[in-house]
């Protein structure tokens, strides 16, 4: 019996392995995906110093998206108008029966041209989890800061599969976005 050289078979597992995720439709994020109207963008949020914005800039970043500092510098403006983080109060009836808190992060964005004119229409996306705790358990606010994050990680990742839509694609393209852009009297964040 000829015995099994385990170099080879390391190699061999792996080279399957390889052909397997790939066979399956995994893939990593890149910014091949992202439409070349969305090399550089303009990035508003409610609160540009949250946890949420910071989740978002890194992964445009990640993708090779540049984000400018001023707005006469991209010709698309990516504009989240509305970040809410909330929870039910649920009523407690008793004791001794286990009580639900529902989170629930709730976002509105939409793109814009440098001038100001929508290319997509406003877009809402929420993201909900629920924590139940029995009567022996307290709640307390790490609760909130434990789910939040999982939220925000959740909401980012929808965001940019919308981005990377078909349909976002289609109404970039009916929109003609200056790609000349102006210069930017502040630095311009590159990743």
């Amino acid at each position: 019996m000829k015995k099994i050289n385990f170099k080879y078979l390391i190699i061999f597992s792996i080279l399957l392995t390889s052909l397997w995720i790939e066979g399956c439709g995994f893939h990593f994020r890149s910014g091949k995906e992202i439409p070349s109207e969305l090399k550089t963008v303009y990035l508003i949020t409610p609160n540009p110093y949250s946890s949420f914005t910071e989740r978002l800039s890194n992964l445009l970043k990640g993708v090779d998206i540049h984000l400018t500092s001023c707005p006469e510098a991209a010709p698309v403006t990516l504009e989240v108008t509305q970040a809410t983080f909330s929870k039910n109060n649920p009523a407690i009836t008793t004791a001794t029966e286990p009580v639900a808190y529902t989170y629930t992060l709730t976002i509105q964005y939409h793109l814009k041209t440098a001038e100001g004119k929508g290319i997509t229409p406003m877009k809402s996306l929420s993201s909900s989890r629920s924590v139940v705790l029995n009567a022996q358990q307290i709640y307390s606010a790490s609760s909130a800061s434990l789910i939040q994050p999982q939220l925000e990680q959740e909401i980012v990742m929808l965001m940019y599969n919308q981005l990377i839509s078909q349909s976002t694609r289609d109404e970039l393209k009916a929109v003609k976005l200056k790609m000349e852009v102006k210069s930017c009297k502040k630095n311009i964040t590159h990743s």
